[in-house]
């Protein structure tokens, strides 16, 4: 794409956005689509606390979507490499009962069959972790962008600019049913989608039980306590289950192996196709990058992926007291010394808890953080830069508030698709602390 295409581009975004805010000044408070956003709650908490979609233009969108491809690619040959030299999930500080569930054989080559990649874009686009496993916000980015097409501002603004909004749960399904069909299954799967009935995510999971069965499929929600292996079949009350859609994490499995059983002992059985299967998990340890910026490693990249992962992975290593033979090592002194350029964050933490960004740590803080650090399971990597938007608040008057703007691409089978986008007032992307979810439109002129 031309410099001057991707010039107009942005040119065309900008004047959207403002054109949004102009319209949003004259927006009444109950509007139908405002009031369906704010119904939108996870754990009684409302996750949508602006009042405009992300817009992105056609040139970033195609930018993301080739380096989710060649990055994807690496990680796919670096997990080849792990499942040849098991030795690996040591340096990935795999625990032993990980490994029991992670080497369940799940039946299909694609691991990965959901995941999302989490960056910031700044200059460049940089991926800072790899959402493996079953990442959330798939359902809830739909229901956003139905939302905030009932908006009048949207019906105004679009007699102006195109929109198209970046969908998650149709590419979803498409995967679902292609791992299937994979596994070896015949025929449309009942699916059931797993974890706890108390988990906060369950206003999502319903979203996605419901997208399912408008597309004609059999879908149900199931707590892994009602789940039973009889007969070599999982079931649910009379309900038999063919796939199901884990959003049970590895460690909750680990942790409660009682009311887990039924789930993993099918899965064992390969009596049920699983996504994602446990062995994606291994791609979501944060330390994945560590292994895949390592020059030591020979992953048989093409220039194109090495290219890829040079310019949009930053430098990870896992941050231990002393260094690992035959690696890349890096100093608890070099740590120290280059704080400004530094994040330490543990290697398997959720929700920004544990995450220290060297600029914002005081010297002498920082120097506590990594001496506990390096006697933990923790990792150091680079900054990525971080790109700062003026949102308006859904609030009396719409005010507006810039926020740190989280891109983080959701990747089906190695395609793309939707793209959710976190904003947050701190540096460390928190949702929690007063941020927010908004979904994705593309923008073209008219």
């Amino acid at each position: 794409m031309s410099e001057r295409r991707a010039s107009d581009d942005a040119a065309v975004r900008d004047e959207a956005i403002r054109r949004w805010h102009e319209l949003l000044r004259e927006t009444p408070s109950d509007d139908r689509g405002l009031q369906l956003l704010r119904r939108i709650s996870v754990g009684n908490r409302r996750v949508f606390v602006v009042a405009r979609p992300f817009l992105m233009t056609p040139v970033r969108y195609e930018q993301e979507r080739l380096a989710c491809t060649l990055v994807g690619s690496a990680l796919s040959k670096l997990s080849a490499a792990i499942w040849r030299d098991p030795s690996l999930l040591d340096e990935l500080g795999v625990s032993d009962a990980e490994r029991e569930l992670v080497t369940i054989d799940p039946g299909f080559a694609e691991l990965d069959v959901t995941d999302r990649f989490d960056g910031f874009v700044s200059k460049r686009l940089g991926f800072v972790e790899l959402q493996g496993g079953a990442p959330g916000g798939v359902g809830l980015v739909d229901a956003a962008a139905k939302a905030f097409m009932e908006t009048s501002v949207f019906e105004q603004v679009t007699g102006e600019y195109d929109f198209l909004p970046l969908e998650a749960l149709g590419p979803l399904r498409e995967a679902l049913l292609e791992t299937w069909r994979e596994w070896g299954g015949a025929g449309d799967p009942t699916i059931g989608i797993v974890d706890w009935y108390d988990a906060p995510l369950l206003p999502e999971f319903e979203l996605v039980r419901d997208s399912l069965r408008a597309a004609g499929l059999q879908a149900l929600i199931a707590d892994p306590r009602s789940l039973r292996f009889e007969s070599g079949r999982l079931r649910q009350d009379s309900e038999s289950i063919d796939l199901v859609y884990r959003r049970l994490t590895i460690f909750d499995t680990i942790a409660r192996p009682d009311d887990t059983r039924a789930l993993v002992d099918a899965a064992r059985a390969g009596a049920v196709c699983v996504v994602n299967p446990y062995a994606s998990d291994v791609m979501g340890h944060k330390s994945v990058f560590a292994l895949l910026t390592d020059s030591s490693m020979d992953l048989g990249l093409t220039e194109a992926e090495r290219n890829a992962v040079h310019n949009h992975v930053p430098w990870t290593r896992r941050l231990t007291a002393v260094a690992t033979p035959g690696h890349d090592a890096v100093s608890t002194e070099y740590v120290v010394e280059h704080r400004a350029d530094l994040v330490i964050k543990p290697a398997h933490g959720f929700e920004g808890h544990g995450v220290h960004l060297g600029w914002e740590t005081e010297p002498k803080k920082w120097e506590g953080v990594v001496a506990k650090a390096a006697g933990s399971d923790y990792i150091v990597q680079k900054r990525v830069g971080a790109h700062r938007e003026a949102f308006p608040r859904d609030e009396p008057g719409f005010p507006l508030q810039r926020y740190y703007v989280d891109t983080d691409p959701f990747v089906f089978r190695r395609r793309m698709g939707s793209v959710l986008v976190r904003l947050s007032t701190e540096g460390i992307t928190n949702v929690a602390a007063g941020g927010s979810v908004v979904p994705s439109f593309l923008v073209f002129p008219r």
